[in-house]
């Protein structure tokens, strides 16, 4: 009995089974060798923000997040584990970056006020694969917007020496007209002192200072520097002119009214010694003179007596 055929077909069935079973296991190996083979810089899209910045002042930004390409959504998910950062090629000097979250800290100086300012970032996955990207900081112009429209006036205040005094409320102008306004406070303005200013007091609502000038003051013209925020971050400088007098001086500026001297009694002295008259003391002088004479006449020897 021949059973070769037989044992052919047993043979080929066990190389189809063991194959079908293979398969599978086969493909997974090679997606999984596939996705070991594309860098994290191709799976992952950083996704940086932008912060507003004052000038001065430090301003820190977000960490980035990211987006996972191999999915249909916008996942911005954290950062991918061993992440660093560091700062890109021509970032500012003012600028420093967190290497682990990637969060950006930037100083903005008085020549990026109303300026964007770009920081670069370069990524580093863990499999060294990089990407590069940018922070934006938008600059606030401390003397644009508000400020920049409106020009601040104080009219100048009569004051005393050792007095307090107090100044009418500040007028705004609007520069983009022709005419020149005295228009009241922008709506949300706020009012203070400058670090400058002394013996002096603000409301800050209406912008009223109160101004006690000391004696060293008297015969000078006192500038009081105010500072105007606005509610879009800028601000105006401003100087409350006061006028100071000394304290004895007329009120308002005026000069003191001369007082008209009492008339000195017949017989007083002035400043030079010599005695003043009045005019009916030297009528009744003169009066009684001729009287004495008429009624005492003199005797003159070789005249005759008058009859």
């Amino acid at each position: 009995m021949n059973t070769s055929p037989n044992r052919r077909r047993r043979s080929l069935c066990a190389a189809g089974l063991a194959l079908a079973l293979l398969a599978p296991i086969t493909t997974s190996v090679a997606v999984a060798e596939e996705g070991a083979d594309t860098a994290l810089t191709d799976r992952y899209e950083p996704l940086f923000g932008e912060a507003r910045a004052k000038v001065g002042a430090d301003t820190t930004s977000t960490a980035p997040t990211f987006d996972d390409t191999t999915t249909d959504q916008l996942d911005e998910a954290p950062v991918p584990e061993n992440t660093t950062f560091a700062l890109g090629n021509d970032a500012p000097r003012n600028a420093r970056i967190d290497a682990a979250t990637g969060a950006i800290t930037y100083t903005a100086t008085h020549d990026d006020a109303g300026k964007v300012i770009a920081v670069p970032v370069t990524v580093t996955y863990s499999d060294k694969s990089t990407d590069e990207g940018s922070v934006y900081f938008v600059v606030t112009d401390p003397h644009g917007g508000t400020a920049k429209k409106y020009t601040v006036n104080y009219a100048t205040t009569h004051s005393h020496t050792g007095e307090k005094a107090v100044s009418k409320a500040p007028t705004f102008d609007d520069t983009t007209t022709e005419a020149v306004e005295t228009l009241p406070a922008p709506e949300g303005a706020v009012f203070k002192l400058s670090k400058k200013a002394r013996n002096a007091e603000i409301d800050a609502a209406t912008g009223v200072v109160t101004f006690t000038a000391p004696e060293s003051d008297a015969n000078t013209t006192v500038n009081v520097p105010v500072v105007v925020f606005y509610p879009d971050e800028s601000h105006a400088h401003a100087d409350a002119p006061f006028e100071v007098f000394h304290h004895d001086h007329g009120h308002d500026g005026d000069k003191p009214k001369p007082v008209k001297p009492a008339p000195k009694p017949f017989g007083s002295s002035g400043s030079t010694g010599s005695a003043l008259l009045g005019t009916g003391a030297l009528v009744a002088l003169v009066a009684g003179i001729v009287h004495f004479f008429k009624t005492h006449p003199l005797t003159i020897p070789g005249l005759p007596l008058p009859r």
